[in-house]
């Protein structure tokens, strides 16, 4: 036995326990996964700004605070449907614990009630949730995206309200929930892994893969999902560019007056 294991952990031990792997991540970087600035979606809740915040993000389930979610936002292929996407989703969500809470045309959320305990002095019971929203839509690029939303909440009777804990960083801080964060940063990790392994994200329309033989391609066509999306962003892009203009026509009118 070397000193390693002998008086402290080994490199397997190490790398399965969160307290010793502050600084990574189990989800890789890729150009079709990208985590959303939770700084900036602070700012911009701040300040109102509507063109930076979507306006999905604005009816987010559990907590309306989407500055406290940790999102990570993934490009994917336009030509597969969001049953398809939402199965597979589900299938993962579903593996570790996680069950379906609420559904709707374009997004499913997943909890899992992952603890039970009392408050100092045993004046109440609490309980931890993690939650996991999943979206489908198209970005400001109009690219069709999946954004995938996370975030730990203690619930407390005592406060009569849910005390949001989630985090850019899903689980460094040093609170009893580091272990849910660290947990939920695995189950992005593995939902990453196995949207590249089904050839989903963006990039693989480009690419040679079983999915993409000359006849695949031949024959291939836009999701109608993906289509009315798009043509839902257009049509709230021409409406709030209306609507601009004529608030900048009302004012130019009022000073000249």
């Amino acid at each position: 036995m070397n000193e390693e294991d002998e008086f402290g952990m080994s490199k397997m031990s190490r790398d399965a326990d969160p307290m010793e792997n502050e600084a990574k991540s189990c989800v890789k970087d890729h150009p079709d996964f990208k985590f959303l600035d939770t700084n900036e979606i602070r700012t911009a809740v701040a300040c109102e700004d509507k063109h930076a915040v979507p306006v999905w993000m604005t009816h987010l389930p559990v907590e309306k605070d989407p500055s406290q979610w940790t999102i990570l936002e993934v490009q994917i292929r336009p030509d597969r449907s969001w049953a398809v996407i939402k199965e597979l989703i589900a299938t993962i969500c579903i593996s570790k614990g996680l069950l379906i809470a609420e559904e709707h045309a374009n997004g499913v959320l997943f909890r899992k009630k992952v603890m039970q305990g009392s408050m100092a002095h045993g004046m109440a019971n609490t309980s931890t949730y993690i939650n996991v929203y999943v979206r489908i839509g198209v970005s400001p690029t109009k690219l069709r995206v999946v954004d995938i939303c996370a975030l730990v909440l203690d619930e407390s009777k005592l406060l009569g309200g849910m005390i949001p804990t989630g985090k850019k960083s899903l689980w460094t801080a040093q609170d009893h929930n580091q272990p849910h964060m660290y947990a939920l940063d695995q189950l992005l990790g593995a939902l990453q892994s196995t949207l590249l392994s089904q050839y989903l994200s963006l990039s693989h329309l480009y690419m040679s893969s079983p999915e993409n033989s000359m006849d695949a391609v031949e024959n291939a066509e836009l999701d109608e999902g993906y289509i009315a999306d798009i043509k839902q962003a257009f049509s709230r892009y021409i409406f709030c560019s209306i609507y601009y203009f004529l608030r900048y026509a009302e004012t130019t009118l009022a000073v000249m007056v």
